[in-house]
């Protein structure tokens, strides 16, 4: 199945208004309960649900931050945000979710940017990696014409 990835409304506007540090995004992952609102302004509205995966198994709630977080201008019109890929390693059992959730936690109520939709549930078994590779052309590009 394709992976896609869906933005909420205010991200763009924040990511130019320079209202997020990119030192402080993190990444969760969901299961399949999970459902966009790309009106949501919280991490608590996008978890109201309780879908964040549990604490167990190589997985930590809240505990990924992203690194080497980028907002690059591209060319005159074109920006791209990227980081560098996302990794768990299952521990005594194995790790599934359906989706990923990225956050930013500089300002109250941890905003969130976008979710990544797998598709499918994804399954790692004990002791394999669960990864998030991102394109190489970025996570996401935005045009500004």
């Amino acid at each position: 199945m394709a992976v896609t990835i869906s933005v909420y409304d205010h991200t763009i506007s924040k990511l130019l208004a320079g209202t997020f540090s990119t030192s402080n995004t993190y990444i969760i992952n969901l299961y399949s309960a999970f459902t966009f609102g790309a009106a949501h302004t919280t991490k608590a509205q996008v978890d109201a649900a309780a879908t964040q995966l549990p604490t167990a198994f190589g997985y930590t709630q809240d505990a990924y931050a992203l690194t080497n977080v980028t907002a690059t201008q591209v060319t005159t019109n074109d920006a791209m945000w990227d980081a560098d890929n996302v990794l768990w390693t299952a521990s005594g059992g194995s790790i599934s979710a359906t989706h990923a959730m990225v956050y930013n936690d500089t300002v109250t109520d941890d905003p969130p940017l976008f979710v990544v939709n797998f598709g499918e549930t994804v399954t790692v078994q004990d002791t394999l990696v669960f990864r998030i590779n991102w394109n190489a052309n970025g996570i996401f590009r935005f045009n500004l014409t």
